[in-house]
């Protein structure tokens, strides 16, 4: 920009600044829609495994109670059954093994659900960063003080001169 004739260094800041906001806004605005679809779009990641983590964990928990029941009516069979080692007691000890191996692979499933929470909530993380840096970026270039007003006189050439009319009237005085 440059000034106009006559205009006062303070009034020409001003102007200045009206219009470097006018840009600092139009590409801060920019930035918040290139990064807002990906924002949300992470964020809706993040509760989903935030989900799939709670849905895990009460899975687990389930199956814990599955297999402590399917245990302890085992051990009730075996001990207060007739015979202690019968076919069926033995059938209810193997199902209640494999329930200890579903609870085992439930817990994987939760360290497997944290992990996904972790990457998305990093990847969302980077990209929050990201989106503050470039705009903290178009702030500082859209700065007033940190610009510098170069003083420049433009002196008048003689054809840039002109006279309009020159004239000469006498007047009678009585």
């Amino acid at each position: 920009l440059s000034s106009k004739p006559g205009e006062s260094e303070g009034d020409f800041k001003s102007r200045l600044q009206v219009a470097l906001r006018e840009k600092r806004d139009a590409e801060m605005e920019k930035v918040k829609k290139k990064y807002g679809t990906k924002i949300i779009s992470l964020q809706e990641q993040v509760r989903k495994a935030e989900a799939r983590v709670e849905k895990e964990k009460d899975q687990l928990g389930q199956q814990k109670m599955n297999t402590a029941i399917s245990f302890g009516t085992t051990i009730l069979g075996a001990l207060l059954g007739r015979r202690a080692m019968s076919a069926s007691t033995m059938g209810r000890a193997a199902t209640a093994m494999k329930g200890a191996g579903r609870t085992s692979k439930e817990a994987k499933d939760i360290d497997m659900a944290n992990d996904s929470l972790v990457a998305v909530q990093e990847r969302l993380s980077a990209l929050q960063q990201e989106s503050d840096t470039e705009l903290q970026t178009i702030q500082a270039n859209n700065d007033v003080d940190a610009l510098t007003i170069e003083s420049t006189s433009i002196r008048p050439r003689k054809s840039d001169i002109s006279i309009t009319s020159f004239g000469l009237a006498w007047l009678p005085r009585a």
